[in-house]
């Protein structure tokens, strides 16, 4: 019995200690988690407003060229109606 009450004495601050430790650890993990998840998201939200202002810039693009074919073919409508016109006039 004394013999267990020895060991007691001299497993118990170990105990504790490890018992410290241990929770330490586990909340330096936690922290580190959050850390890591708060820039994994911050990256993310990152990325998808970069995507986003890609896909509208992507988009204007189109309906400019668009825009710009629809000029180009209406010029060179223009263009062919007068021909006939035009063309006595050059020949002259």
């Amino acid at each position: 019995m004394i013999a267990q009450k020895q060991m007691l004495e001299l497993v118990q601050p170990v105990q504790d200690m490890m018992s410290r430790y241990t929770h330490t650890m586990n909340e330096v993990v936690a922290m580190n988690m959050d850390v890591a998840f708060d820039v994994l998201l911050k990256n993310y939200n990152f990325v998808c407003s970069m995507r986003n202002s890609a896909d509208m810039m992507m988009g204007d693009m189109i309906k400019s060229q668009q825009r710009l074919i629809t000029e180009m073919v209406h010029v060179a409508q223009d263009y062919a109606a007068k021909l006939p016109a035009i063309m006595p006039s050059v020949t002259r």
